[in-house]
Formats: C-alpha cells, sequence, structure tokens
C-alpha cells in the first residue's frame, strides 16, 4: 500500500508566501517611516539677544585702559530734497517701557594719569618689598647652613676626641 500525502504539506507553500509577503510588507513600511523622521532638516537655532560685554578676553579688551573709538568723520550736510507733504494717519505711537542705558561717565585724563602713576609707584614698592624679602631670606638660609656646618664640624672633633681619649 502507498502512503498518503498529508494535505497540509501541500499548503505549505502558499502559506510561507503569504508570510514572506506580510514580513516584506512590515519592513519597508518601518523602513520608509525611518527614512522620513531620519532625514528631516533640523530646525535653525534661534538668534540670541543682548548687548556686547568686554571681558577683555581679546586684544582690545588688554590693559586698564578702555581703547577710545575711532574719531568720528563728519560728512559735509547737504541739503534733503524736498518732499512733498505726507498724509498723516491716526496710528496710535508705539512706545517702550524700558530704561535707557545709563551715561559713562568721562574720565579726566589728568586724574587718569595721577592714578596710572600711583598704580606704577605701588608696583615698584611691592618690587622692592619682595627684593628685600627675597634678600633677607636667602641671608638666613645662608647663617642656617654655615651654623649647620660648624655644628656637623663640632660632632666631627667631638666624636674624634672620644675615640682617641
Amino acid at each position: 500500500m502507498q502512503p498518503q500525502q498529508n494535505n497540509s504539506l501541500r499548503r505549505i507553500p502558499s502559506e510561507k508566501n503569504k508570510g514572506i509577503i506580510g514580513t516584506s510588507i512590515v519592513h519597508i513600511v518601518l523602513l520608509i517611516l525611518l527614512i522620513v523622521v531620519a532625514f528631516t532638516p533640523p530646525k535653525p537655532p534661534e538668534t540670541e539677544e543682548g548687548i556686547l560685554v568686554n571681558f577683555g578676553t581679546d586684544e582690545t579688551g588688554l590693559g586698564m585702559i578702555e581703547p577710545s573709538p575711532p574719531p568720528v568723520q563728519q560728512e559735509a550736510s547737504v541739503a534733503p530734497p524736498k518732499a512733498a507733504p505726507k498724509v498723516q494717519k491716526d496710528e496710535p505711537v508705539l512706545t517702550q517701557n524700558n530704561e535707557e542705558a545709563p551715561e559713562v561717565k568721562k574720565v579726566d585724563p589728568e586724574a587718569e594719569k595721577k592714578r596710572l602713576e600711583k598704580i606704577e609707584a605701588d608696583r615698584k614698592l611691592k618690587e622692592q618689598l619682595e627684593a628685600e624679602r627675597k634678600k633677607k631670606a636667602a641671608e638666613e638660609a645662608e647663617r642656617k647652613r654655615v651654623e649647620a656646618e660648624q655644628k656637623r664640624q663640632a660632632d666631627i672633633m667631638n666624636k674624634t676626641r672620644n675615640a682617641l681619649a
């Protein structure tokens, strides 16, 4: 007798094809979703607002004195052309409640010169005091070295006397 084949074995290729098609569709959808999400351009960063503060970290900020602005060249005044009268509209004037920046007091050149001279004199005094301190420290170190040498020689002499006695 000849063995009969099971009907479920004949259905396997069609089930296998359905599985391959379903898996392919799911993977293609995931791939398209990842491409769309991954290749969107990022939003540009917002521009920052504020005022410029000189921390003295660049070449123009070095030193104790703020550099003066370059001299302003005045242009010859030209008479503006006459314009036709404009019709004014009744629009509300836009105002701002922010306070203006405080005015900076101008520095007196003589006072600034005296201040710089005082700073220079203080610096020289500090250098002189530092030199004197170093000199005294060197003298003290030399004195201690000489005392230690004399003590060492005295110890050697005492040991020699004790050994020979």
